[in-house]
């Protein structure tokens, strides 16, 4: 599936947002079970809220410290 087609609302499955930010899903799972991002979770799937997500890669990318920042060049996806 492509990208937009794993969008529900204002919410995107693990799979999309890896290919948004450029973080493992493994990470992004440890970062949604600290609660550093707002999700959703239906049965075992995680739906991360997009608003979220394009916060927290924000902060990233303006930390003087790059080890947290995305793995490649970003774009907000929306």
């Amino acid at each position: 599936q492509s990208t937009i087609e794993q969008v529900f609302g204002n919410h995107i499955s693990v799979q999309a947002a890896t290919e948004i930010s450029g973080y493992k899903d493994q990470y992004l799972r440890k970062l949604l079970r600290a609660g550093k991002l707002q999700a959703t979770k239906v049965g075992h799937v995680w739906l991360i809220d997009l608003t979220s997500l394009t916060c927290f890669l924000y902060r990233a990318i303006s930390a003087n410290d790059m080890r947290y920042g995305p793995h490649k060049a970003w774009l907000p996806p929306f």
